[in-house]
């Protein structure tokens, strides 16, 4: 959906999702490679960025080093996008149309004040995007409406569209419905058709619960505007939805034409992503590629984890199963916070990126389920349920040499093991006999070699230089060292 905004609002995105991830300083001509576009309008947009949110972002502009972010805070930076999407014409005009569908030009041109031709010039460009989703806006009698292959598929879509511009909040469009019946509802259900352990877990997490409250709030609105779609995979023989008349009738006041059968499809749309199950055979089959994948994946890692974890994760991974196949849309549309927080542990914990990675194209194979695109999702609730994660590293191989004697090699390779410990399952750290040591062939089979000789005279791309009694600094070039490994 960022293809809707306009090139320079684009750029400006595309710079800061590189500043998300970069360390230090970064010159406008890396910045323009990285980005695309020519140097000269790279420098416009740090301009512009500088200007609009320098104070907020903390952007250091240096004529000899380039630019540096000193807050990377992904909230922060969410923020600044969120006012680049509200900016949007297409965004705004195509938000206008979901909320007051089957209008003339005319009603948005006032609503949005801005002339009919942009709106029409806007058209083609809103119809390219939604087209590749299985959606459009039709123009039948100059009225508009927004309609979809799939009205499931749709209401996901502005799901997560809605949330990223507004959040819960939609006062604005005097729908000042009380989220705690919505929650109420949800929470019946779900108590009704899972395990109150699943049901626990997916409320113990925020995420869940605001996608599906404003899932339910675009479901509605769609409901009261007459767009249903009972058929849809025939989600709602998945639901016993629990809804008392009274909560009903809550309902009604901000969406007086729903009915009770206008919640069934919804309630059902969301437990198809936890029992949405064709037959037996498929349970089964994900179940047991479920408990293979994390057998694989702490095969070797120094964890012991209880019955209450080894659930939740599994429990985790056939949802991302389910989801995958029942909405196979990203949530987010603009700005995706757990794609940012995975691409910062791919950067600083390849290994353990790279070990789900492989490990779930093997379970993709196996279910015959394409989930190359939930790692993200995967990397971030694994690493929510379990942080442990986190610290477990491919097996290292490390090389101390000191030039302060044998004795104290010895104790730096303690010393080394110690910070180890914890952090990676399978660590070898050996003595070096200087200055013997230096006449051997080839270094390639140790991963970081450290030492208290400048300038060390042999050929090795991840060599840490300590002092004798290792200070904190040297520690965090080793830390620093130690992720680079892959």
């Amino acid at each position: 959906m960022r293809k809707l905004l306009e090139r320079s609002s684009q750029r400006i995105i595309n710079i800061l999702d590189v500043f998300v991830t970069q360390e230090g300083w970064i010159t406008i001509g890396e910045l323009s490679e990285l980005v695309d576009a020519g140097v000269r309008t790279i420098s416009n947009d740090v301009g512009i960025i500088k200007k609009r949110w320098g104070a907020e972002l903390n952007i250091e502009v240096s004529t000899k080093w380039g630019i540096k972010l000193h807050n990377q805070n992904v909230a922060t930076i969410g923020n600044v996008f969120k006012q680049i999407f509200n900016e949007s014409i297409a965004l705004k005009w195509l938000e206008e149309i979901f909320f007051f569908p089957g209008k003339r030009i005319e009603f948005y041109e006032d609503r949005l004040f801005v002339s009919r031709s942009t709106l029409i010039r806007t058209l083609p460009d809103l119809n390219k995007y939604l087209n590749t989703i299985g959606m459009e806006i039709k123009r039948i009698n100059n009225q508009y409406n927004v309609i979809g292959n799939s009205e499931m598929h749709l209401r996901q879509l502005f799901s997560g569209f809605l949330l990223e511009l507004h959040g819960l909040n939609l006062k604005k469009r005097e729908l000042d419905v009380d989220l705690s019946l919505l929650k109420k509802i949800l929470h019946q259900t779900l108590m009704k058709n899972l395990e109150p352990e699943e049901t626990s877990f997916i409320f113990n997490n925020e995420l869940f619960v605001v996608y599906y409250s404003m899932y339910y709030l675009v479901s509605l609105v769609r409901e009261n505007q007459g767009f249903s779609d009972l058929r849809y995979n025939n989600s709602s023989s998945y639901a016993d939805t629990v809804i008392e008349d009274d909560e009903l009738g809550r309902l009604k006041v901000f969406f007086p034409n729903i009915t009770s059968d206008s919640i069934q499809p919804i309630s059902g749309f969301i437990l198809s992503q936890y029992i949405g199950w064709d037959n037996i055979d498929e349970k089964w089959l994900v179940e047991n590629e479920t408990g293979l994948f994390y057998q694989r994946i702490f095969n070797g890692m120094r964890l012991l984890l209880n019955e209450e974890m080894h659930e939740k994760l599994e429990f985790m991974l056939r949802s991302l199963y389910l989801a995958q196949k029942f909405r196979p849309f990203s949530n987010s549309t603009l700005f995706d916070r757990i794609y940012y927080f995975s691409m910062t542990l791919k950067q600083y914990n390849f290994s353990l990126y790279q070990l789900f990675e492989t490990n779930l194209n093997i379970f993709s194979k196996k279910t015959e389920m394409d989930m190359s695109g939930r790692i993200y999702d995967l990397l971030y609730w694994s690493s929510l349920i379990l942080p442990e994660i986190n610290h477990n590293r491919k097996p290292m191989r490390l090389l101390v040499i000191s030039d302060f004697g044998v004795n104290h090699a010895h104790f730096i390779a303690r010393y080394m093991e110690n910070y180890f410990k914890n952090d990676v399952s399978d660590l070898t750290v050996d003595v070096g006999d200087y200055p013997e040591v230096l006449r051997e062939g080839s270094f390639d089979h140790y991963h970081i070699i450290v030492t208290t000789i400048s300038h060390l005279s042999i050929d090795h791309n991840n060599i840490v230089l300590i002092n004798d009694y290792p200070t904190e600094a040297n520690m965090f070039d080793l830390y620093r060292a130690s992720h680079s490994v892959r």
